[in-house]
């Protein structure tokens, strides 16, 4: 992530705006919205968004922009990605770990002025739970989630969470302001219609409120007046927009036509000049190879196979596409994050049964799909994918890569297929 110094530091609720990635589309940079005055805060990244509901939302920069207009009960500071912290609520949980109890802060209001309570919390969340169409909805899957009293909140569980407050459970957009017209098309038995609502009009408790938007061009974001949380912006109004190529977004940067470049890479980056602050955080996403061993999967169901793959693979030349500062996964949990391995797997020798033995890997559809012009930090999943590609050639196993836009492979992956 780069910024320009325009300000001398951008406010915490412009950064935890920032915390995010994107992916495909147009470019949309040279628009009317190109000068902002210093007022505003202009980001270039590439989009990957398909709504502002954030009930549905589940791509980086949709995630982006609900964490700018809605809160969430348990929050970060900072890149510290292993500690939660309260956000809308603090919390407690019993020995077992299948009780959490959630108390809202007394004061906190959403846009509207209205006062955030547990009613709100909880169809909020009910709401994600009786959509089977919602991306997250697997995220509350378990779950009983009731309102004790006005402030209350109480999740249960029949086996145990620890996990729960630093969950992505907690951390779903929680807050939805009352009004007539959310709660007309908003539901919790699975008919709900309130996404082309969403779309248009946001209704949260964050530092900003929805302006406009435009999947393919630009999101605008204006102040929330009646925020009264401790992230307010020092920036009345934001622009995100959607530019897909990297060397367009540092030009933008350097031209002064853009404050915050999100996806530049390592190479770019290196070649800024004195005027330009980096920030240089762990993110929380993981780029990996997954290896579908159900049906859809075919040969990948031997383990043996699946194994050959892991250990065939050349991590260290992988991160240097990744370019200085990334990590090597250390398995499904990113490092950073509690529970996280102390080291990955390490390219080994390819014999006995943990080799595939050459071949064409059967699937019912041979082909590997890669998300097309989606860079999670500056880092192009395609130079990925081809590098990969020739790795497990060299171990034997032919792999034919299936470039899709992002939305058709989320699609996909989240239904299993």
């Amino acid at each position: 992530m780069s910024s320009r110094r325009i300000t001398p530091v951008i406010a915490l609720g412009a950064v935890a705006l920032l915390a995010l990635a994107g992916c495909s589309g147009g470019n949309s940079a040279n628009n009317s919205e190109s000068s902002q005055g210093s007022d505003s805060l202009v980001i270039d990244t590439a989009f990957s968004i398909e709504t502002t509901d954030p009930g549905h939302t589940y791509d980086p920069t949709g995630n982006m922009i609900a964490k700018a207009l809605y809160e969430t009960l348990v929050d970060f500071e900072g890149s510290d990605v292993s500690t939660p912290v309260p956000g809308l609520a603090s919390w407690e949980q019993n020995d077992e770990a299948t009780e959490f109890t959630f108390t809202l802060d007394g004061d906190r209001v959403f846009s509207d002025g209205s006062p955030i309570e547990a009613k709100d919390v909880v169809f909020s969340l009910q709401r994600i739970q009786g959509m089977a169409d919602a991306k997250p909805n697997f995220l509350l899957g378990g779950l009983t989630i009731e309102e004790v009293d006005d402030k209350t909140i109480r999740f249960t569980s029949e086996t145990p969470l620890l996990q729960l407050p630093r969950s992505s459970r907690t951390r779903r957009s929680a807050s939805s302001t009352p009004t007539s017209s959310w709660r007309t098309a908003g539901t919790t038995d699975g008919t709900d219609s309130a996404q082309g609502f969403l779309d248009g009009e946001s209704a949260g408790s964050g530092p900003f409120v929805l302006d406009t938007l435009d999947l393919s061009s630009q999101v605008v974001l204006t102040r929330n007046d009646e925020y009264n949380g401790d992230e307010e912006s020092a920036y009345s109004r934001v622009v995100v927009r959607n530019v897909s190529e990297s060397a367009t977004q540092l030009a933008n940067l350097k031209g002064g036509d853009s404050m915050v470049a999100m996806d530049l890479n390592g190479d770019q980056v290196a070649g800024l000049g004195d005027d330009i602050s980096v920030d240089s955080v762990p993110s929380g996403q993981t780029i990996f190879l997954l290896l579908n061993q159900g049906e859809a999967g075919g040969d990948l169901a031997n383990v043996k196979i699946a194994e050959a793959i892991r250990y065939a693979l050349d991590y260290d030349a992988l991160l240097e596409l990744a370019g200085a500062g990334a990590v090597q996964a250390t398995g499904v949990i990113p490092p950073g994050f509690e529970g996280a391995l102390d080291s990955g797997v390490e390219q080994g020798p390819r014999q006995g049964e943990g080799r595939a033995g050459g071949g064409r890997l059967h699937r019912s559809d041979p082909q590997a799909p890669v998300p097309e012009r989606l860079p999670v930090g500056g880092v192009e999943f395609t130079p990925l994918a081809e590098r990969i590609q020739a790795q497990l050639e060299d171990a034997g196993i032919a792999v034919d890569l299936a470039p899709a836009p992002f939305a058709t492979e989320l699609d996909a992956y989240v239904n299993r297929h």
